[in-house]
């Protein structure tokens, strides 16, 4: 899992070093684009154990606002204004600013951080350093 390290306010960078990529308690990632506070607040519903039922409502910004998470049994995005797509079973899967220009990116073969190492010099809002994770599958 890779993503760039900027956070944006409107077209300004107000900080290059934001950890999108997180490792959670139980081992699995999760990335992130959109408002911050939002993600704080996905990523402890996720923690929590991502309940459906009581899906984090009161988000800032929801329309942009999305996480990728990935566990040895599945991989989601949970979007702030939409609910849970289920990732597990398809060959790529890509959320922000720059969705299709990295999934056609993937398409072509490019890795993930070679994707965001592309966007950051190609695309607007993707800047700062590439970060980037590996699932452990094994124990």
């Amino acid at each position: 899992m890779a993503a760039d390290s900027a956070e944006w306010t409107g077209e300004i960078a107000c900080a290059l070093d934001v950890a999108k990529v997180v490792r959670l308690p139980d081992g699995s990632l999760m990335a992130g684009c959109g408002n911050t506070a939002d993600l704080d607040l996905l990523k402890a519903w996720i923690v929590a154990g991502a309940d459906t039922k009581v899906f984090p409502r009161k988000l800032k910004e929801p329309n942009s606002t999305a996480v990728l998470y990935a566990s040895r049994e599945a991989v989601r995005i949970y979007h702030g204004d939409s609910g849970v797509t289920d990732c597990t079973k398809q060959e790529w899967c890509a959320l922000g600013a720059h969705q299709a220009f990295v999934t056609g990116l993937l398409v072509a073969g490019k890795s993930a951080v070679e994707c965001v190492d592309i966007a950051i010099e190609r695309a607007s809002w993707a800047g700062g350093r590439t970060m980037s994770m590996r699932l452990e599958l094994n124990d």
